[in-house]
């Protein structure tokens, strides 16, 4: 074999090697009733935005209430793991917050406002129909990435445990 193809190769093999003992590493150091947890808490994620997704429309402070409580358990899985995972937990808990965040109205309360008042211009900034729209695009941009993120945390966690298990 050529000088050359062999030192391409070796550094290429100790990368490989590397990048394998590292994640042995970081695999190991989460435990697995902790990877358990955290597997447990983005499925309930996924679950409850698949629900507000078929809404079709802005979801409201009440409909929001359990994502608010995960957002506690995404941080604390996140302290609970190291490197690519807690990373990604880090960011789901905060499109976490920024989803929550966008609570709209609910459109009862919207058009109650608006039989409420004699001039359109009086209805409560937080109660307008602009606001609840605007409410509602920002969910409609911020779910796409909060299913992403999930979804890749939840693929890293079957990584980490096909090589715990060594499959």
């Amino acid at each position: 074999m050529p000088i050359g193809i062999v030192a391409i190769l070796i550094p290429v093999i100790v990368a490989v090697i590397g990048w394998y003992v590292l994640a042995l590493i970081e695999n190991h150091k989460t435990d697995k009733r902790d990877l358990e947890k955290i597997a447990e808490v983005l499925s309930k994620i996924d679950l409850i935005v698949r629900d507000l997704k078929e809404l079709q429309r802005a979801a409201t402070v009440l409909e929001l209430n359990d994502l608010r409580v995960l957002i506690k358990e995404v941080e604390r899985g996140a302290d609970q793991c190291t490197g690519d995972l807690q990373a990604r937990m880090r960011t789901i808990a905060g499109l976490l917050r920024k989803y929550v965040e966008a609570t709209a109205p609910a459109v009862d309360e919207v058009c109650a406002a608006y039989l409420a008042v004699s001039r359109a211009e009086d209805v409560p900034t937080e109660l307008t129909v602009e606001f609840l729209v605007a409410r509602s695009e920002e969910q409609a941009l911020l779910r796409p990435q909060l299913e992403a993120a999930v979804a890749g945390a939840e693929m890293k966690i079957r990584r980490m445990r096909r090589l715990r298990l060594g499959v």
